[in-house]
């Protein structure tokens, strides 16, 4: 069985995309290697798992991991932050029972439902950067074809070989290589967490927002980590995965948009993924739940 990964991220022609200067560059231009956000006065309190018997949060906590395809499993998390709680929805993927794709049409930008209609994956996500042409403003390589330009000393890169091994590496220590045989590949800002379990995102943002995440445990398995409320900081994002029983060894962010996209993650698993075949899962961030599943 084979599962395959496709990420999105675009905007409508003449609408650019909500973003904040703590987490994104700009829609026009790719981000510069030296962006630093501002540094708050009172830093926000890392957020924890909620404990059993916390308030409402007894009973809907899904300690345990649940196969809901060969190869792939779910788990939902309630985070408690204080006085306010949310629910973080993570998939998770054996590297050897799936396959990974970067879809990337700058010259078809779809809404995400959309990528789930068209190419019938198992799941499909937002990705990386875009600007006002649909272009990506980093490097995307889709089935052996590279496209764009490398981040530089900044953020991170997904990428499968030849042979199917996932990787994920920090671009500040380990730079792309045109030469390197690739053949999917999507670079994301900003990374999170370096290889090895390393907190690499130090900054001291203060906004609030939603986040999608694309990381590697220890174990080798890809996660799929989706907080659909504006509930994480990017720091405190970063904080909670090290201090969670995930296991990360390494995590980069990836784009969030509520609009038509043009590079995407898709998973899905060859016996479905036909013209016709309706898609059983797919897993984004926006204003509805963040998570369905079709028949």
């Amino acid at each position: 069985m084979t599962v395959v990964l496709l990420v999105a991220g675009c905007t409508q022609p003449g609408a650019a995309p909500s973003v904040s200067l703590e987490d994104l560059p700009t829609p026009t231009l790719a981000l510069p290697p030296t962006f630093e956000p501002p540094l708050p006065t009172l830093p926000p309190a890392t957020p924890t798992l909620a404990q059993t018997g916390d308030r409402t949060m007894a009973g809907l906590d899904e300690s345990e991991w649940r196969t809901v395809e060969p190869g792939m499993e779910l788990r939902k998390i309630w985070v408690v932050d204080q006085e306010r709680t949310e629910q973080v929805i993570l998939l998770r993927f054996e590297p050897q029972q799936v396959r990974f794709h970067i879809g990337y049409t700058p010259d078809q930008p779809r809404f995400l439902f959309q990528w789930c209609q068209d190419m019938a994956p198992l799941v499909a996500v937002n990705g990386g950067f875009f600007d006002e042409t649909f272009v990506s403003t980093a490097l995307v390589i889709s089935g052996g074809i590279a496209s764009g330009q490398s981040y530089e000393g900044t953020g991170g890169m997904f990428a499968v070989d030849e042979q199917g091994q996932v990787s994920m590496r920090y671009l500040g220590e380990e730079a792309y290589d045109p030469d390197e045989r690739l053949v999917e590949a999507m670079q994301g800002w900003p990374m999170l967490i370096k290889p090895g379990g390393v907190l690499v995102y130090t900054s001291q943002g203060v906004e609030q927002a939603e986040r999608t995440v694309l990381a590697l445990d220890q174990a080798g398995r890809v996660l799929v980590i989706v907080s659909p409320g504006e509930f994480f900081t990017l720091r405190s994002l970063a904080d909670w995965l090290l201090s969670s029983d995930l296991e990360i060894d390494a995590a980069m962010n990836l784009m969030v948009v509520h609009r038509p996209a043009c590079v995407s993650i898709v998973i899905s698993i060859n016996s479905r993924c036909l013209p016709g075949v309706r898609y059983r899962w797919c897993c984004w961030c926006g204003p509805s739940p963040s998570l369905w599943e079709k028949n």
